[in-house]
């Protein structure tokens, strides 16, 4: 048998071995693929964590995850809390661990979403964190300009993102939750989304998950893991202060001045001073 012949038949084997290794992985990525679905195919009961940008919707994200899935929060990567609690807006497929899937949006009421926690911050303190996360992805806008309703806001203005979720228009079942009253009263607004969300969780549970996501304990789970999303600058921090009426250092007074007439009836609605 000549060398050529050898060669051949050589590699005929070693083409055979690649299309048979090709058609294993092929029909296993198959069975994986079967067992994700997009992320704009949902259940009647899964239940969306719905707030405009820079309202806490990151934070009840973790604590969510950590709530259905018993997770310490400190030691939960974000690549995995995205895993669990997907973003919608960053996600293109999810896996359902549970029944009830648990998602985060930013989005306006949709007649698909049955279910929500709605997250509400006071828009003085939403503009001035949304100013510091823009300036972090090389967006600056300007204070005057953003109260004005000058700048194009991907989610629009607050004030009408606010509104339209608490006049429901698709009778959604809703549990609103202030990011104020969560940064006084966790563990009992905790309670209020388990009870929302049908688990049973005792008030130790509850106490250890809002004293493991607090600011300081966020940060330092950031600089360990850092954040599962590819457009964040890694040298620039995503969890900020944290506080509750940081706004009045941050803008004149001119400036809150404008914001509280021009948003006045959005303000008292939730029960934020002037």
């Amino acid at each position: 048998m000549g060398d050529e012949t050898i060669l051949k038949r050589i590699a005929r084997r070693i083409l055979r071995a690649e299309i048979e290794t090709l058609t294993a992985e092929r029909d296993a990525l198959a069975r994986h693929a079967d067992s994700f679905l997009r992320t704009d195919q949902f259940q009647d009961s899964d239940v969306f964590i719905a707030g405009y940008p820079k309202s806490g919707n990151t934070w009840m994200q973790l604590m969510v995850a950590a709530m259905l899935y018993r997770l310490d929060p400190g030691h939960a990567p974000d690549t995995l809390v995205q895993e669990l609690v997907p973003d919608i807006h960053s996600k293109a497929f999810y896996k359902r661990f549970l029944p009830v899937t648990c998602f985060k949006t930013h989005a306006l009421p949709h007649p698909e979403y049955k279910r929500v926690l709605n997250i509400v911050r006071d828009g003085r303190d939403v503009l001035c964190s949304y100013r510091s996360f823009n300036e972090a992805l090389g967006e600056a806008a300007d204070v005057d300009d953003m109260i004005a309703g000058r700048v194009e806001m991907r989610w629009g203005q607050w004030h009408r993102h606010v509104i339209a979720w608490r006049q429901n228009p698709f009778d959604a079942e809703i549990l609103t939750i202030r990011y104020e009253d969560l940064k006084t009263d966790c563990a009992n607004q905790l309670q209020r989304v388990a009870t929302f969300l049908q688990l049973d969780l005792d008030a130790a549970e509850l106490a250890k998950i809002a004293d493991s996501t607090r600011v300081d304990r966020m940060q330092d789970r950031e600089r360990r893991f850092g954040w599962d999303n590819k457009l964040w600058p890694a040298e620039k921090r995503f969890v900020r202060r944290g506080v509750s009426g940081g706004y009045k250092d941050e803008m004149s007074a001119e400036q809150i001045a404008a914001f509280n007439e021009r948003y006045e009836e959005a303000l008292k609605e939730f029960g934020y001073p002037l």
